[in-house]
């Protein structure tokens, strides 16, 4: 896992508290060794490690991918890979174009 996109999906987290933020560790699965690194990194919104069918629901064949999911499980925004000068704020953009398409 990424640290700078972990650090990130946190920060889309504290922006947008109502919104349900998870990581999906689907390569490192070392429990103590994610709990360190959530630890050390103050990430507090759920790592989930049994992923296997999350990706095959999703289709899910590079990494990182970024989804935004509507209650109903319809995907409403995809982004592969990470820049740390774009992808927190693409992110970002597409949560609040999604909350304003709700009201």
């Amino acid at each position: 896992m990424g640290k700078m996109s972990a650090v990130g999906l946190q920060s889309i987290h504290e922006k947008f508290p109502n919104l349900e933020v998870v990581i999906l560790s689907c390569f490192d699965k070392d429990i103590d060794r994610l709990k360190l690194f959530a630890k050390s990194n103050a990430i507090t919104i759920p790592i989930v490690t049994d992923c296997e069918s999350i990706k095959k629901d999703y289709n899910i064949a590079v990494y990182p991918v970024y989804y935004i999911i509507d209650e109903n499980g319809k995907v409403l925004y995809t982004r592969t890979g990470y820049n740390n000068k774009v992808t927190e704020k693409q992110l970002e953009d597409a949560v609040t174009n999604h909350l304003l398409l709700k009201e």
